[in-house]
């Protein structure tokens, strides 16, 4: 290991120490050092530094789809209406759905709902290339 890459390491792991220390989220740490938020949590594994980092309660305006694409809150309030969002989008698509406006194949067949040969062979060939990406990355399912 190069002393430049010690350095930057020592380094790193000082901010992460600080900082998780003040109750800063992995994400605000990551983005301080240049780094992925991962990486900061494998720094505070490997050292054993706890987060201190609280989510916020639900009436710090939770309840709204900004909150959970934002903010990242996953309280259940905001995962409800991140939920309920993408029902309803998926319901207007459907219903709004003209066979001759979209592209059939997967898309057709996971986001319009369309159940036709070409849609279901589309999505079968697509669910085989992500089950074949999951062994070849060693995952068991």
């Amino acid at each position: 290991m190069s002393a430049v890459t010690k350095e930057k390491r020592e380094e790193q792991l000082a901010v992460v120490r600080e900082r998780a220390g003040q109750g800063i989220a992995d994400t605000v740490i990551a983005e301080e050092l240049g780094v992925h938020p991962r990486t900061v949590l494998r720094i505070r594994q490997r050292h054993d530094i706890p987060s201190l980092w609280q989510q916020p309660s639900p009436s710090a305006g939770c309840g709204s789809v900004a909150q959970y694409q934002k903010r990242g809150c996953r309280c259940t309030v905001c995962v409800a209406a991140h939920n309920a969002r993408h029902v309803e989008g998926r319901r207007g698509r459907v219903a709004r759905r003209d066979t001759a406006t979209f592209v059939h194949g997967v898309n057709g067949y996971r986001n319009w709902n369309c159940r036709c040969a070409e849609c279901k062979a589309g999505a079968s060939a697509a669910s085989a290339r992500e089950r074949a990406a999951r062994r070849d990355r060693g995952a068991r399912r």
